[in-house]
Order: structure tokens, then sequence, then C-alpha cells
């Protein structure tokens, strides 16, 4: 039997296995909106290894019940960066949630009373949901809890740019991801020596990263397997 609260507090953990991580959320559709730099992830992710337990899932989301029926749809809450805070929930810690017709682009608030019947229409994000949860499974740097690897923040030199890494073991997963409406040249400040890493979505071309030299159009991500 798996337990999930819908509440916040450290206190929960071990009486329930998986929490929502409120604060996170709140966090990114600030971000969206422009009133936090994506720089603020990294302070939140301190914060969290700070209170929860190492056992404790913390179940990520770009939308739930609540929040789409009350607060708006991934477009209304994350514009052209809701592919960016997808990934970001789908890699950054934890367990991610994929709420209702998300996989199929649902574009409309539904009731929160009373039944609401889905329009699936052509699966708009089934092939980027299918590569993120195939990667989480297959890659032990992304697994829950104790079991996956530790987030380490890659500073960037661009402000609205934010990329971070989890590696367990010989296991590593890098994500990069641009907030701009603007391409980014990306240079990092601390990555040493270089490394080949495969994108994990098509064409899953080979990409060398090390400090300088890597591009990245506006309001996109990189999702790399080394």
């Amino acid at each position: 039997m798996f337990w999930l609260a819908e509440w916040n507090e450290p206190e929960l953990h071990p009486y329930y296995d998986a929490s929502y991580p409120w604060d996170y959320f709140h966090l990114t559709t600030d971000i969206a909106a422009g009133k936090k730099s994506p720089a603020a992830l990294t302070a939140y992710m301190a914060k969290e290894d700070s209170l929860f337990p190492e056992h404790a899932y913390r179940m990520y989301f770009t939308s739930n019940h609540d929040e789409n029926s009350w607060n708006g749809t991934d477009q209304e809450l994350f514009g052209k960066d809701f592919e960016n805070f997808a990934v970001l929930a789908a890699t950054i810690d934890g367990m991610p949630l994929v709420y209702n017709g998300q996989e199929s682009g649902l574009d409309e608030r539904l009731e929160f009373f009373k039944k609401d019947t889905l329009n699936w229409k052509n699966y708009k994000y089934q092939d980027f949901y299918a590569a993120l949860f195939d990667l989480k499974d297959r890659n032990e740097a992304l697994w829950n809890g104790q079991y996956g690897g530790e987030f380490e923040h890659l500073p960037t030199t661009s402000d609205s740019v934010y990329a971070y890494r989890r590696v367990k073991g010989e296991k590593e997963v890098l994500v990069i991801l641009n907030f701009s409406d603007a391409s980014q040249d990306i240079g990092f400040t601390n990555f040493e020596g270089s490394a080949e890493y495969k994108n994990v979505f098509p064409p899953h071309e080979r990409i060398q990263i090390s400090n300088k030299g890597l591009k990245l159009a506006a309001h996109r991500y990189l999702v790399l397997e080394k």
C-alpha cells in the first residue's frame, strides 16, 4: 500500500510515503510569471534537503485537480515554458504527477464538483511524457527518494537558463532549461573538463558539454543522459 498526503509538512513522514510540495508549485508559477528568477530553485532544493528525510517522496507537478479547476490551465499558468516546467517536475527530484488530460494538451479548466468529460484529441504530449518516464524508470539517477541521485545545480552564464544534474553511481542525467524569449549561448562556470551526453529526445544526438559553446533556443530544454 502507498500513502500520499495532500499536505506539505515534514512531520507527515514516515507516516506517509509521499507528500505534495506546494511551495515548489507556487515557486514555479511565480517564475513563469516573471515574479522570481529560476535561480530561486536552488535555495528551494537546499531547504527541501534540510527539512525532509531522504526517504520522503515529494510529488512534483504542473497541475492537479485543485490547480486546474481554480487557478488555470497549463497555458494560463506556464505559457511558453510549460514543457520546461514539465521536464523540471519529472527530473528535479521525487515522484512526478501527470494530471488528467495533460498528455493530450488539456487546454480547459475542468469542472470540480461534477462530471466533465475529457476531450483526448491527438495525445499531443504522449511521446514527451513517455520519453521522460522511460528515462526515470531506467536511469537510477532519477529514482525516488534515497534510491535516486542527489540534485546538483550547475551555474550558467545566463540568468534565464537553469541547469542541474543528478548522479547515482555511473548513471547521470543533466538538464538544461532556457526560460528566455531569446536563444541563449550557454556557458557553465564550474563544469570541469568535457563530457559526451545523449539527448533523451529525438533525434537523440550526442552532445559534447564543456564550460562553453552550447546554444539553446528560446523556451527550450535539453535532457541529457551520460
